[in-house]
């Protein structure tokens, strides 16, 4: 069963259940498709259990600690681009993954450094599709 995180003053932050979310792309008014992709997600702490010996030992997933939105607009007119936007939110999602430590470093005398490191993943992202348009012969 989640609980309640608290923020940084020590109040109870929403419960995911008080917090509403919604995505939506429109292909535009020129292309025949949509390029354009979108992420929404939530972070948590949670604790996997693989095998214990004591039984139930409470809570293993804290309710939402924050919450992401990720905008990634294809480059309309491109053969790859509705590809691109995608891997795109592909590559920050997965730096999010795997950057455990980003949601500690939220705290706010960290803040500076986590964006940081959130707009690192975002130009590793930028120039793996730069790198892979180049490869393709792409100008």
């Amino acid at each position: 069963m989640p609980t309640r995180a608290l923020d940084a003053t020590g109040q109870p932050r929403p419960m995911t259940a008080d917090i509403d979310v919604f995505g939506l792309t429109h292909r535009g008014h020129v292309r025949s498709t949509n390029a354009d992709h979108f992420l929404i997600a939530s972070f948590h702490r949670s604790l996997r259990i693989h095998a214990t010996s004591i039984g139930e030992i409470g809570p293993r997933e804290t309710e939402s600690r924050g919450f992401i939105l990720v905008v990634a607009d294809g480059v309309g007119g491109l053969d790859a681009a509705a590809e691109g936007s995608a891997r795109a939110l592909t590559t920050v999602s997965q730096h999010l993954l795997h950057a455990s430590e980003i949601c500690s470093q939220m705290a706010v005398e960290h803040e500076q450094s986590a964006i940081e490191d959130l707009k690192t993943a975002v130009g590793h992202a930028h120039q793996a599709l730069i790198d892979e348009a180049h490869q393709a012969g792409v100008p």
